[in-house]
Parts: structure tokens; sequence; C-alpha cells
């Protein structure tokens, strides 16, 4: 997970701050960045925001010679380039080198495709299930998957159906790599026939699962839990209570459609359960940036611009065989936060996941902030810890589930199993 340099540094010490010489990693400078022009000042930013702040530096995915490839190529098409609408993709096409999942999203205003397109493993596209989609605005889809594996690192195979899933429907998107868009609309060519769809949704089409509440098959009661609600939510915590409280009852857990963000509502959980000693490691990049977005976090002096400065914590797993499974649904929309969640149930005897492989790694890069390109009203984030799953003896690039099934079926599944009736599995 981290260079042989890094590895050796940390041993097995953690809670420490280490600090290497910034030219230890043999960062190029480009002399070409010429300050009169606005816009390779902003791509200059965005490059420092990077060699300041992520993580990757670090980790034994660093190879130099590529990430100071993938930095030239992209201040020479910002310093070539005349349509800087387009800017958002070739910044995209930079963080592809950090291996990073999280840095796969651009965050700007966009429209989207007002139908649901649904992405199989095989690469095929498919409208409402049955209509398979075969070009896209007069490109093909192998065309348009050819383009996304040019500007996008997938942590694994769920990812890049997931990130594939997000682009497909972007009108920014298709727009750039070359789509036939006219007054918003755009043709799809399908075995149905040609057929004619509008961009106007301001989000993207999103993949929603059945909802069972409750069910009264036998005596005992199933708690489910829906994961958009999870964050700052008592009743989540009051649920947790009641299954504690009640031997009859059962929890399931529905992260199918759990994109991530703040990790306090499973640290809430695992207070409630009283698991101790038990979380992912991680490098912790440390920087004037991060000092300055997290004030009331971390508290170190300002770092000289020459060095590199990390602080490392050891993942711990108190396995224990929990008498009383939980069942946590995943999905490849389960990402992030939501990954870390089902990783900790799974590497600690918690629970049992079951359903997809999630859409990320449970060693990955993460904890992001946030930042914006002012010029060209575009957000993106930047990550500033690698992640080490609780035992990392398991694969660093999929979670995989303890039962294997199609996210769209975990949930009846699930409950079947609770109740002893597997009929109709």
């Amino acid at each position: 997970m981290f260079s042989s340099k890094i590895s050796k540094l940390i041993e097995k010490r953690d809670g420490l701050l280490y600090v290497l010489k910034k030219k230890v990693f043999g960062l190029v400078e480009l002399d070409i960045l010429n300050e009169d022009s606005i816009h390779l000042k902003e791509a200059k930013r965005i490059i420092k925001i990077i060699e300041e702040t992520h993580p990757y530096f670090l980790s034994s995915k660093y190879d130099q010679s590529e990430y100071n490839s993938h930095k030239k190529a992209f201040v020479e098409v910002i310093k070539n380039n005349s349509n800087f609408e387009n800017l958002p993709f070739h910044v995209l096409r930079y963080f592809k080198v950090l291996c990073d999942g999280h840095m796969s999203m651009i965050y700007k205003y966009t429209k989207y495709l007002e139908k649901t397109l649904s992405v199989k493993k095989n690469n095929l596209v498919f409208l409402d299930n049955s209509i398979q989609v075969y070009t896209i605005g007069k490109k093909s889809v192998n065309e348009i998957l050819e383009e996304l594996d040019k500007h996008f690192y997938y942590e694994n195979t769920s990812n890049r159906l997931l990130i594939f899933h997000e682009y497909i429907h972007r009108m920014d998107f298709l727009s750039y790599i070359g789509c036939d868009i006219k007054d918003n609309k755009v043709v799809l060519s399908t075995n149905d026939g040609d057929l004619s769809f509008s961009f106007k949704s301001e989000s993207i089409p999103e993949i929603k699962f059945d909802k069972i509440i409750e069910n009264a098959a036998d005596s005992s009661r199933i708690i489910y839990i829906n994961s958009d609600n999870f964050e700052e939510n008592h009743t989540f915590i009051d649920l947790i209570k009641e299954y504690l409280t009640n031997e009859s009852s059962k929890l399931i857990i529905d992260l199918r459609e759990y994109r991530g963000g703040s990790s306090i509502f499973y640290e809430k959980f695992l207070d409630e359960l009283s698991v101790s000693d038990t979380d992912f490691g991680y490098i912790d990049r440390l920087s004037n940036t991060l000092r300055n977005k997290k004030p009331n976090s971390y508290f170190f002096a300002r770092i000289d611009e020459e060095n590199v400065m990390f602080t490392y914590k050891l993942p711990k797993a108190n396995y224990r065989d929990y008498s009383r499974k939980i069942f946590v649904l995943t999905s490849i929309m389960t990402y992030s936060s939501g990954v870390q969640f089902a990783t900790i149930l799974q590497d600690c005897g918690l629970g049992i996941v079951l359903g997809e492989i999630p859409g990320n790694s449970p060693c990955s890069f993460g904890d992001i902030l946030g930042f914006d390109s002012a010029p060209y009203n575009f957000g993106f984030c930047v990550s500033h810890k690698c992640f080490i799953r609780p035992n990392s003896s398991k694969s660093r690039t999929e979670l995989i589930p303890d039962i294997i099934i199609q996210s769209k079926n975990a949930l009846q599944y699930a409950i079947n199993l609770l109740n002893g009736n597997m009929k109709g599995d």
C-alpha cells in the first residue's frame, strides 16, 4: 500500500509525525506556466493543491516518471486548447494518474439524460432493461467506453460500472467526446429503432431498489434502515438500541444506495455495540491546505514548502463471532464510508455482507477536501488519507460479499434468511 521508503520509515509505530524532503519524490518544476495566462495560472494552482495534499506520492502506486508525464501533458493541453469549457475533463485526465476513485467526479452544473440507461458488466447498455443501446449521438457504446477509460482510474470492476453509469448520462461529457447533441436532444440507436431523448434532469437518474420496511412472516421484527437517512439520524440510533435490547429483533442495514459521506453514522453504531479498537488504518498527508480547511481537527505548525509531513495509524480488527448477525446489503452504488462500514462489520465478525461488490476499494484514498475552480465554475475534491482495511490480509481492491447476489434481490433474500424461509430465493 505504501512505498518501500515509507514502509521502512513507519515500521509498526503509529501516531508519530514524519517529515521528508519533497525533493526525494522527484517532482518536475514546469517553467512553461506563464503567469500572464489565467488558464495556465489555474492549472498551476490545481497542480500545487495535488502535490501539497494528496498521499499518492507516499503510496506504492506512485510512479515518478508516469506522474511527471501526466502533469506535463495536462499543462500542454491547457496551453494549446482554446475551448476552456472542456477544462474539467482535462483535469480528470490528469487526476487519473493518482489512482483515486474519489477524484473521478467533477462538480459542475450540467443536464442529464431524462431516461436511465442500465450498464451491464459485459459493457452492454440497455434502456428499460430490454432495449439494447448501440450508439448515443452517433458514437458507439464501445467508443464512449474507450473515452471513459482514457479519463478515469477504476479501483475495481464495480467502480468502472459506477463511473460509466454517471458519465454516460452527462450532457457535458457526451458533448465533450463528440456525441451529436442538438437542441438539448440526442438520438439513441437501439434494437427497437432510433429513439430521441432530451437532457433535462439536474441530477443523475439514480438506481433505486425496492424497500421493504417490515416483514411479519414470523413473530420476530426485522428492522430495515434506509441508508439515505443515516447521517445525523437519531432514528437510526434508536433502532439500534431497540435491536440491542430486544433479543427477537433482527437487523438489516441497507447500503445499496449509500454513496458515502461522514463516518459519524457508523462510529455511533459501533459505540452502541461497545466495539472498541476496531478501525481502518491510514497514512494522513498533512499540509498547510489541510490545516486551513480543517482548523478544528488538525493542530500543527505551518509546514515548510520544501517538506512533506504525514502521520500513520495502524489498522485494528478486534474480531469476534457475534451471535446475532447483522445483514448489510451492498451494490455497486455503495461507496466511500458505506464501504468502510460494511468492511468493518465483515472484518470484525459483526455482520454478513450480502449483495454486490461495492463501487470502491476497501483500501483506498479518501477523506476528501473540496475545492472550486472559480474561473471555470466547477468543483473537485482531493483526498488526503490512504486507508488500510482492518483485516489487511483480505483483498485490498474489493470488498467481496459473504453472499454474492444481485443487489435488486438482496433485501428479500436477507429477510428470507433471517426468517428461516428460503422459498423463492
